[in-house]
């Protein structure tokens, strides 16, 4: 298994979205940095059209879990998004929020990816996405795993999926247990939230 970790910035404040990679056979410090720039192209492919401008996608770094060494391979490649703002941009902390769907059922804790959300024309009422963004966003989630499906790896294709590393719990009651072993996952599928979500620390520290 490995994690793939995607970091940048929109409009000078912090974001990044973590991703988990099934894959075959092993892998040393020269193919993850290799894999990192494919895991970058795999991005640029997929996301920019619903990432606003003004967002970039700065750092792909690749951490191969199989092993306690925890080899990573990094790229620099920089990937700019590419959804108009020019209507008029919406809060650095408003979030699109994509749930990945697996055939395991738990309460609590289900793999999810928050972007920075773009422009007041994708709202609607102030609180939901218009259909033109919903669809755009489906769009890119699907193309984003059939690019991750198309990197090879020890002659294997690649592909999405998400570990669960807590039992039931989480509530302020229940706290979460570590499960004895990680479980996992295959991600089969992407639905979008119709809700608009928040970040709220992409609204960064207040100064006084």
């Amino acid at each position: 298994m490995m994690r793939v970790k995607y970091q940048g910035l929109h409009n000078g404040q912090n974001w990044a979205n973590l991703f988990y990679v099934h894959y075959a056979g092993s892998l040393t410090g020269v193919d993850l940095n290799t894999l990192a720039v494919e895991f970058n192209g795999a991005w640029g492919t997929a996301w920019p059209g619903v990432f606003p401008a003004g967002s970039t996608l700065n750092q792909t770094s690749c951490w191969d879990l199989s092993t306690a060494a925890g080899t990573v391979g990094i790229s620099t490649i920089a990937q700019a998004g590419a959804r108009p703002i020019a209507s008029g941009a919406l809060p650095n902390n408003s979030a699109c929020c994509i749930s990945w769907k697996v055939q395991y059922r738990w309460r609590g804790g289900h793999p999810r990816t928050y972007i920075p959300a773009s422009a007041v024309t994708d709202t609607s009422a102030g609180h939901t996405w218009v259909q033109a963004y919903l669809d755009a966003v489906t769009a890119a989630a699907q193309n984003f795993m059939t690019q991750i499906a198309a990197i090879t790896i020890g002659g294997q294709p690649a592909a999405l999926w998400t570990v669960r590393y807590y039992g039931q719990g989480g509530s302020t009651k229940v706290p979460p247990v570590p499960l004895p072993q990680p479980i996992p996952l295959a991600v089969l599928s992407a639905v979008v939230h119709t809700r608009m979500d928040s970040q709220r620390r992409r609204l960064g520290k207040e100064i006084y």
